[in-house]
This record gives C-alpha cells, sequence and structure tokens, in this order.
C-alpha cells in the first residue's frame, strides 16, 4: 500500500495567521485545521513525496518559532479512512452544497445545487475559505443577473474542477486551466461524476494557453504574487461586461492585489472575507 508522509504543525495562537499564509505558498494542494481547545492551532499537510513535507517543515520553521513539527509516515488507506470520517457537507453561499461521493445519495441538498467531489491532492474540496468564498461570490453574481450566459468562463488554476463545475450546474460552459497534470485528471473524473462533462474542457498550461480568447467570467483562485503577475493577461482575457472573481489571497495581501487590477482599467464591485482570506469581485464595462 502506498506511503502517505503527515506533516503535522502545532501553532501557538498568535501564529497560526502566519502559518497559514506560508501554507497558502508552499502547500498549494491544501492541508486540514483544527483549532485546539488551548487555543493553537494543528495543520495537517499530507504528501506523497517525504522530500516535499520536508521543506515545507523547513520553510515553517525558517519564518516563525512558535510552531512544533512532526513528520511520519502512515498508510494510504488510513488517510482515505479519515477524510471519510471527517469531510462532511459544506454549504457554500445561499445556492452550493460540496458533497463527498459517498454522501450524494443520502443527503438532502433541497434547494442547493449539490457539487460532488473526489477529496484527492488536487486543492479545492470546498472547505478552505478560498474556496467557499468564490463559489458565494459566484451564486451572488449568477442571482443577480451580472453574469452574461452566452460567454464562455475559464477557470485558472482550476485544481480539483470544483468552481468549473458549479458555473457549470448553473448551465454555463468554459475551460480549467492548471498547470498540474495530476489535478486535471481529479477535474475530469469530477466533471464526470457530476455529469457537466459535456460543458467543459480541461487544458494543461496558464493564462498564455488562451491567448486572444475573451471570457464573460474569470476565476482565478491561486495566490497574490501570480495573481498580480498575471494582471494584464488576465483582464485582457475579460470580454465586455464581463466579471473577474480572484481569490487565494490573505486579507492582507488584497490591497496589492486590488491595485494591479485597478491599474488595468478593471472596477472593483466587491470583497468578500472569511477568516484573514479574502476574495475580490471587479468587472469590465
Amino acid at each position: 500500500m502506498p506511503t502517505l508522509f503527515q506533516l503535522t504543525l502545532l501553532a501557538k495562537e498568535e501564529e497560526s495567521e502566519n502559518v497559514t499564509g506560508l501554507l497558502a505558498l508552499y502547500a498549494q494542494e491544501g492541508w486540514q485545521e483544527e483549532l485546539l481547545p488551548t487555543g493553537e492551532t494543528r495543520f495537517l499537510v499530507f504528501t506523497h513525496e517525504k522530500q516535499k513535507a520536508q521543506s515545507i517543515e523547513e520553510a515553517i520553521l525558517s519564518r516563525t518559532s512558535a510552531v512544533e513539527t512532526t513528520l511520519t509516515e502512515r498508510e494510504e488507506q488510513d488517510w482515505l479512512s479519515t477524510w471519510k470520517e471527517n469531510f462532511t457537507p459544506v454549504n457554500c453561499g445561499s445556492r452550493f452544497v460540496v458533497l463527498p461521493p459517498w454522501r450524494k445519495d443520502d443527503y438532502d441538498a433541497r434547494d442547493r445545487l449539490p457539487i460532488i467531489i473526489e477529496p484527492k491532492n488536487a486543492f479545492g474540496t470546498g472547505q478552505h475559505a478560498t474556496t467557499a468564498l468564490c463559489l458565494t461570490l459566484l451564486a451572488d453574481a449568477w442571482e443577480n443577473k451580472q453574469i452574461p450566459s452566452s460567454e464562455p468562463f475559464l477557470d485558472l488554476g482550476t485544481g480539483s474542477g470544483i468552481l468549473a463545475i458549479a458555473a457549470a450546474k448553473l448551465g454555463l460552459s468554459g475551460k480549467g486551466l492548471d498547470i498540474d497534470a495530476d489535478a486535471l485528471e481529479n477535474a475530469r473524473e469530477n466533471a464526470t461524476q457530476n455529469q457537466v462533462a459535456q460543458k467543459l474542457q480541461f487544458l494543461q498550461g496558464s493564462i498564455e494557453e488562451v491567448q486572444n480568447e475573451h471570457f464573460g467570467l474569470i476565476f482565478a483562485n491561486i495566490l497574490a504574487d501570480p495573481l498580480i503577475a498575471m494582471s494584464q493577461p488576465i483582464a485582457e482575457a475579460l470580454g465586455q461586461k464581463s466579471l473577474l472573481i480572484l481569490s487565494g489571497l490573505l486579507e492582507i495581501q488584497a490591497e496589492n492585489v486590488q491595485k494591479a487590477y485597478l491599474s488595468q482599467g478593471l472596477k472593483l464591485t466587491s470583497k468578500r472575507l472569511q477568516d484573514e482570506w479574502c476574495a475580490l469581485t471587479f468587472r469590465k464595462d
């Protein structure tokens, strides 16, 4: 059975926000976190590569001294069992609920659109604030008729495909881009699971893969620095009267990201916070 490496980080209360920001940079596949009664936060990072776990550990320890770390080996089946025990339905905004496959038949979604996501290594299970923020903003924009339904959408850094699947469930068609081939495989599996594969095209690469194309909606749930670096090509990929939803950034990083996109002639229409995370919505008129 494959070996999985578990990096456990125990952060004091005053360091938990700092550790979250560092994990966003160095553990982009995602992590689990639990607030303990002591006020400390326990973070769990899983990877098949010991060297990667060690590099994350070294990066954290080099930037903070108030964190205890433990690196252990475990069988992958144990990790999957833990996911099944702890992965519960997540309501996102007023319209979506994210479910694991083993809950799709026994959970009453009622008036919510169910998004079935297999929790693998690709980032995006709905349990992280950045994903939930994007889904909330998508639902709000759709209900307020702010998304041109006749135009395709782009999900930049698609990960598990969760945002693309949500948009497809609303009736939109579009593309998902990611530099990680494993993430794209997971996204395609999830699209099939949700019966929206015919509405979606997943491609390996970044914004340069869609040069000269225009979209009525763009998601980019990645990191602050790449968002700033790609502000010009992302803005150029927007069609007229289109919408841009950005996340993956901490609240303290939002101002610099906001400035980068305002300088491209976009208009900021909303700023939403959850915990220390932030999502921004822009419009191109």
